[in-house]
């Protein structure tokens, strides 16, 4: 009995079948990232600042009688907001000229977790990032509200009066604003 395929075709069917198999993987795997990239930039486009040189973003320390509620003035420190594929890039410039740069990691829906270092310090922070918009006087505002998750910054401050060492924390939850960028 004689077989309808010879050796020759039974290669020539696996070999392509193969190679049409990584072909079909590979254009799966680039696909996929490339729509969920496309998603990413769509749900936060509009929170990149204009430029890498403007810091738009306004601070604001909560208050110390509701720490839920923002102070009514800003704390002196801006933000810049960057994006890069699927990855968010922040810069924290502060009221005594210190910058902090970090990444913004989203775990789940508009939250995720900052890591930052202090430029020329080794001095390192990671944060908890709530990401929202709301509506104040008919004008849409973005923020993003950090948290600190590691072990807060305590440090001592002598009382000029009564000659006491006080303990004091730095760094505590901030809120960061800006008025909403039409893009």
């Amino acid at each position: 009995m004689k077989c309808p395929i010879d050796i020759c075709e039974f290669y020539n069917m696996l070999i392509s079948g193969i190679v049409l198999g990584v072909v079909a993987s590979f254009l799966f795997v680039v696909l996929t990232d490339w729509i969920r990239i496309c998603r990413f930039k769509k749900r936060y486009s509009h929170l990149k600042s204009k430029t890498e040189s403007e810091f738009d973003w306004i601070a604001y320390s909560m208050r110390e009688d509701d720490g839920r509620k923002r102070q009514d003035a800003p704390n002196g420190s801006k933000m810049n907001l960057q994006l890069d594929k699927d990855r968010i890039f922040i810069r924290v410039r502060q009221v005594d000229h210190r910058t902090s740069i970090g990444e913004l990691t989203i775990d789940r829906f508009d939250y995720g977790i900052v890591t930052y270092k202090y430029e020329n310090e080794h001095e390192y922070g990671k944060r908890e990032c709530v990401i929202g918009s709301y509506e104040e006087n008919s004008k849409q505002y973005d923020y993003l509200y950090l948290i600190p998750t590691n072990n807060r910054v305590y440090y001592v401050h002598e009382h000029t009066t009564k000659g006491q060492h006080l303990v004091k924390y730095h760094y505590g939850d901030e809120l960061f604003l800006r008025k909403r960028v039409r893009r």
